[in-house]
């Protein structure tokens, strides 16, 4: 369980001290692997047409990010997303819906031919967002591990997502976990994009592990 009771009050100026950290680490790379794959999604493949080009999306954002996609579900993941209908046109809106068809359950076999599913929610939630980052929130454990703390230590955030987080299994409906971001952002008056959110929730949620 994390440690809440140590977790400090958000602040605009406690996020750029967290966006600073992020620029600055030299073991993970994170300011030039985003760098690397913001080109990649934004510049060298921007659509979602072409089965090869998702497959490298897929290959590089599983790998730089440790999405933990396994990799016998690289290709029917590659399909699942060149078949969602209007998929370039949704995610220059911001459709919610977009990450709900590409995080459906794959189903596969492992090396030894055992079945298995997958859900790729977190892939999917990063997948939009490095193709469209005003849009699209990022979640993962850490992100889930920090808002569970505020959610715990601040009841002025609790009560602004009542009624949209009753239980945990509701930040991996989309619409909801971007509401909760909105109102963290609110409540706690951050005047920051959902990038900046992303890494200050990513580095506070990996600290209390």
């Amino acid at each position: 369980m994390a440690k809440c009771e140590n977790i400090t009050r958000p602040s605009n100026q406690d996020v750029e001290k967290k966006l600073k950290d992020w620029r600055k680490d030299r073991i993970f790379e994170f300011e030039e692997t985003d760098r690397c794959l913001d080109n990649l999604f934004t510049r060298t493949y921007p659509l979602n047409k072409n089965h090869q080009e998702v497959l490298v999306k897929i290959y590089a954002l599983n790998s730089a990010y440790f999405t933990q996609i396994p990799s016998p579900c690289f290709p029917k993941l590659a399909r699942q997303i060149i078949d969602i209908e209007n998929i370039d046109e949704k995610l220059r809106w911001g459709a919610a819906d977009v990450v709900s068809d590409m995080a459906k359950t794959i189903e596969y076999q492992n090396g030894r031919g055992a079945e298995r599913r997958h859900t790729p929610y977190s892939f999917a939630t990063k997948y939009c967002s490095f193709h469209n980052p005003d849009k699209y929130p990022i979640f993962d454990s850490n992100v889930e591990r920090a808002l569970l703390c505020y959610k715990r230590e601040y009841p002025k955030f609790a009560e602004s997502v009542d009624g949209i987080w009753n239980t945990n299994q509701d930040l991996r409906h989309y619409e909801a976990f971007k509401k909760v971001v909105d109102s963290f952002k609110e409540c706690f008056s951050l005047d920051r994009t959902y990038r900046e959110i992303d890494k200050y929730l990513y580095q506070v949620g990996r600290e209390l592990k």
